[in-house]
This record gives C-alpha cells, structure tokens and sequence, in this order.
C-alpha cells in the first residue's frame, strides 16, 4: 500500500477546523423554537341591572349582564332562585324563591357576579278556611290559608284571641277569647287576611256546674261545696294530737310516726295539686294521750261514736292545746297491733253537731287507723282531707272489684293508684281552677278545644257537655307529670259525674264504662279515636307540647 506523507502543518489545520470549526458550524446551523402565545383572558360575568328590585315568592326577575352564558346557580338574599333560564347570554329570568332580602347573586364557571338592592316581599297571608265556625270562649279554632309564617295576631270579631300558635305556613290554631262573632283576621308583617262567618256563642258555665241531688249528705260531687267543709283556698292550720290505748300502747315516737307517715309530703302533695291554691300547715303536739279505754269499746262507723271519741281525745289534750287557732283537726292514734283499721273523717252538717272547744267549733276531724302507714307518706291524709273539703269516694262501699268505677285514676279513688292526682272536676269544684279554664258545651252542636295536662297550672284544664240537670261527659288531658307519672299511656281521658249518686256508689265513672276492669289505665284516648256516650262524641285529635286537641259533639 502506497503510504501518503502528509506535512505537519497541513495536519495542524485539519485538527483546528475538526475542534474548534466544527461545533461553531453546528451550533450555527442548530433550529430555533417559538416562544408559545400567553392564553386568552379569563372574562367573568357581570350584572349591570335586574328588574323589578323588589317582589315576594314566585315573582319573576330579569336580571341583564354580560358572559351570562353558562350561569349554573341563582340567589336572591343567600336564598336560591326556585328556577332560572339564560335567555341569552347578556340577559336571565329568575324565579324567587323562599327568598330573602340582599344582594343578587349568579354563579358561573369563569366566577360568580354579584349586584346588591334587592329586596323580599313577605307574601301576604290568606285565609281558605276555619274549622269550626263557631265557638265560645276557649275554643279551639283551626285556621287554614296561606303565609302564616310570622303572625302576629289573631282576632275573633274585632276581639284578640287569647292565644295562637303557627302551625306551620298553611296552619293556625287559635283559642277564642272574649271574642265576638264576625271576621276572622290574621296579621302578619305583610298584611292581614280576613275570613267571615265566624259565629261567637257566649254560653255561660253556669249550665255545667251541675247541683247536688241530695240535699241531707254532708259531702257530694255537685255545686257548691256542702256547707261547713275546710276552706280549699287558702292557708289551713291543722292541729295534731296523737293517742294510745291501754290494748295499743305505743312503741314509737310521735315525732318519728310523723315524720315517717305525714309531713312534709302531705303539705307538699296539696299544694302542688290545687296549684298553691293551698296552704295546709301543721302544728303537732309531740305526745301520746292515753285514751281511757281500750280501742274495742270505741265506735268510730257512727257520727256519734266518733265524735265522742274525737271529744275524748281533745279533752286529754286540752290543757296542753290552744284548739281555737285551729281551722281542722288531726286525731292520730298509735298504728300498730290492736289500732282501728281504718280512720274515717269526721264531718259536720251544722256547728250545733260539730265538736266545741276553747270557744270554737270544729266541723271537720281526721282520725287515723291501721292505714296511716299503709300508703306513700302523706297521701292517706290527702285522701281524708279530701272528705274535709266535701270530696266523695271514689271506690266502690259494695261489691268488687273496689275500684271498678275509676280504676287507678284520682286519690279518692285509690292512695296508691298510678294516677293519684284529684280529676279536674274535683279541682274546679274546690276552686282550684277558675271558670275561664272550663269549656261549657250545654247545646247541639259541635267544637274542639285544647286542653292543658291537668298536672300543670294554668291553660282550659275540662270540656263539661251535660247530659242532663244532674250529670255530664268530663274531658281532661292526662299527662306522665306531676304525681301522675307512673301512668303507662297519656291522653284525653273522658268521664261522666252524676250528682245524684252517692259517696262509694260511683259519682264519678271513667269511660268506656267496664265494671270488671279496675285499673282503667288503657282509658284515655289514643290519637284519633273517637268515644261516644249518651249521644256526645268525643275524638282527640291532635297531641302537642301544649295539650291534647279534642274535638266534640253533641247531638
């Protein structure tokens, strides 16, 4: 092979063009790239006006802007629109919704468009209906219509009613006050609405406070209390004494036996249920009087044996014992073997029959027996107080089941019964409750009404329909509260009085009647049912915080 002998120097410019020339030609000859275009801008929408600025529920709003297209969610006030349509894209129709006062606000997915100024119309209220259209006072009355949300008043023929409550938008119930027949007007911020046909019917409760038939017992269940009875209605101040027999000497104290079977709870359980009505207080003189004879030769089932007893006790106290602070007096005599069985209430027709001591006369006396310790602490004397008062019992003298008339219902019936607290009929009798709280229905016809638990104060406490001079269907509303609160169910619970009947015989009968029955704690109403009796239907309607709705009628 031919061997070619090239000069260094030419080899030297060959060496600089590979190293030094050749990257300055590539780099030269390299492809230059674009800087890439910035993106469009981001164009939120506006609103520039909206039309009308003002308006209530359902009225429409046309609001002009721009870049409108796309609007995904409308509000006016916070609240959202109850629909929308873009027209196109500088103008949309809104519905208001529930609405609220505010600003306008659109929602789009380049941002959101806010204009403020408008403002909500409260819809004024209308009135469709009232059920019933008639009534007295306390009466229940449904309201129906529109835009109730935010009344502030309710009248009756020009005349407040005494209460309302806002059911909801569409409903009202209201209680009848003095009322008047007429217009019924509903006021809310917006407006009133106005509804004729309403019908006042002014009945008095004379017609229900049904009298005794009996004009020779000492207590009854009619009007007015019998003569000579316990004041009901203000403070009582019982004198206490306490007695022993030579075949019954004590073996307790008197202070711990009073403790133990009468004080505080009897005070407490009386004022509760007459709602402080009253006051009963005791004084107790902390000795055992030793009666001069054995408790097999007194004889307490006859007014004469008992009062001489009471006579007894009193004059072994006397010198001890100022008796004529006292308005009632409490014989206690030593519960254990050997003591009465029972202890009756000593009540007197006239002060010539009554008990004379220190320049007074008392009418009324409680002696005790076995059964002072028998029941809770205190309710056996709340029970007897009652007879004080002029209260009937409740259970049955004859027969059985004892308490087949009104089961566990009401302390005249039963001490220890799950429903101990006295019926309503017994509280208005005594006064413990005003006629303003009592519904009187004495004519055909028909109503309803709320009735507030008969545990608590205040409110319409009975619904009275007579059926006749001398008996009534009695409707009141029992509650788990109070000393009434081991009932197993609540409800309207529907009873008649009879005047005519005696004490142990059934002046009080709960319905439905059901002789064989004596607990009776299934009796009052369940929701929606309907008792009849005597022609007078009685259905509970609705249940609520305040009370038991019922409506009524009598054919």
């Amino acid at each position: 092979m031919m061997k070619l002998d090239i000069p260094n120097s030419v080899k030297k410019i060959v060496f600089f063009l590979i190293t030094i020339g050749l990257p300055f030609f590539t780099f030269r000859c390299s492809k230059t790239e674009a800087t890439p275009p910035p993106p469009p801008p981001v164009i939120k929408p506006s609103i520039a006006s909206f039309t009308p600025t003002s308006g209530p529920t359902g009225t429409e709003i046309t609001i002009n802007g721009t870049k409108l297209t796309g609007v995904t969610a409308v509000s006016f006030g916070g609240i959202a629109a109850a629909s929308f349509s873009i027209v196109n894209d500088t103008k949309i129709t809104a519905v208001v919704g529930t609405g609220a006062s505010g600003d306008v606000n659109l929602v789009t997915p380049s941002g959101t468009a806010t204009l403020a100024g408008f403002t909500y119309v409260i819809p004024q209220p209308t009135i469709t209906a009232i059920s019933p259209n008639n009534g007295t006072t306390n009466s229940t009355i449904t309201i129906t219509g529109t835009n109730f949300t935010g009344a502030t008043a309710v009248s009756f023929g020009g005349v407040a009613a005494s209460s309302f409550s806002v059911v909801n938008d569409k409903n009202i119930t209201a209680i009848v006050g003095t009322g008047s027949s007429g217009n019924v007007v509903v006021s809310t911020p917006s407006g009133n609405a106005t509804f004729g046909g309403f019908t006042y019917t002014n009945v008095s409760v004379t017609a229900c406070k049904l009298p005794h038939a009996n004009a020779s017992t000492t207590i009854g269940i009619g009007f007015p209390v019998r003569p000579y009875r316990t004041p009901s209605t203000k403070s009582v101040k019982v004198g206490v004494i306490f007695v022993d027999f030579t075949d019954n000497i004590a073996t307790r104290t008197p202070q711990a036996l009073f403790n133990q079977t009468l004080s505080p709870h009897a005070e407490q359980f009386l004022s509760d249920v007459s709602y402080n009505n009253l006051n009963v207080t005791f004084e107790p003189t902390f000795q055992w009087f030793r009666m001069s004879k054995p408790t097999t030769s007194y004889t307490l089932s006859t007014f004469a044996g008992h009062k001489a007893y009471i006579q007894e006790a009193i004059s072994l106290a006397d010198s001890k014992v100022d008796f004529s602070k006292f308005e009632h007096l409490l014989v206690i005599s030593s519960p254990d073997a050997g003591a009465f069985n029972i202890g009756p209430t000593f009540t007197s027709n006239h002060p010539s029959n009554g008990i004379s001591v220190d320049g007074v006369v008392l009418n009324n006396a409680i002696t005790s027996g076995r059964d002072l310790i028998a029941w809770k602490p205190g309710l056996w004397f709340c029970h007897e107080f009652g007879h004080s008062m002029g209260l009937v019992d409740l259970y049955t003298y004859s027969g059985s089941p004892n308490l087949r008339f009104v089961g566990q219902f009401g302390i005249m019936g039963t001490i220890g019964g799950a429903g101990t607290e006295f019926f309503g009929w017994e509280r208005w009798l005594l006064g413990w409750m005003k006629d303003d709280q009592v519904v009187c229905h004495n004519t055909a016809g028909n109503g309803s009404v709320t009735l507030t638990p008969i545990e608590t104060a205040g409110g319409i406490k009975l619904l009275t329909i007579p059926i006749d001079a001398n008996s009534a269907v009695v409707v009141e509303c029992r509650r788990k509260l109070g000393y009434d609160n081991s009932l197993p169910k609540e409800g309207p619970l529907v009873y008649i009085v009879d005047t005519r009947i005696n004490s142990g015989e059934g002046a009080i009968k709960v319905l439905p009647i059901n002789l064989t029955d004596d607990k009776k704690l299934d009796s009052p109403l369940s929701l929606n049912q309907t008792l009849t009796y005597n022609n007078i239907s009685i259905t509970y309607t609705l249940r609520s915080a305040n009370g038991d709705l019922v409506t009524y009628e009598k054919k």
